[in-house]
């Protein structure tokens, strides 16, 4: 019943304010766009082969590349590579010493690791949805915030 409560107050406050909320072009959500880019090129299949810049790609054959990519770039190493997150290869250095191990060690430390390979800093953001600098600014906060 509070869910079906706050969907309504929810939908009640969007129509109160759609003319601040809904209606102004910069009110639209980062994340809605390529939500909407994708339903116009599977929706709209015009298989247009005119040339662009030297391109003659449609955006159907574009989505369907760039899907292939991004499953190769994420969804493989986080399948079958999780292992590399918890990867110590610092404390192999000098496995006898207490502050490296504290500062770097993924179980008993901090787990900070200078260089990000498919951990959380390097990929945490979904590439689709995020500008560029909101992606570089949360990263160089989290690196900023692992030295602190």
């Amino acid at each position: 019943m509070l869910a079906l409560a706050n969907q309504v107050y929810g939908l009640g406050m969007a129509g109160i304010l759609r003319r601040l909320a809904v209606y102004p072009i910069e009110a639209v959500w980062p994340k809605t766009l390529p939500t909407l880019a994708l339903n116009r090129t599977l929706i709209n299949q015009d298989n247009k082969r005119e040339k662009v810049n030297g391109w003659t790609l449609s955006r159907y054959r574009m989505f369907v590349w760039c899907g292939i990519i991004f499953t190769i770039y994420y969804w493989i190493p986080n399948q079958f590579f999780v292992g590399l997150r918890l990867f110590n290869w610092m404390t192999w250095i000098a496995p006898n010493n207490f502050n490296l191990a504290t500062i770097t060690g993924s179980y008993g430390g901090m787990g900070f690791n200078p260089i990000s390979s498919w951990d959380p800093n390097a990929s945490g953001i979904d590439a689709m949805t995020a500008p560029f600098f909101a992606q570089l600014q949360q990263y160089v906060m989290r690196v900023i915030s692992g030295i602190i």
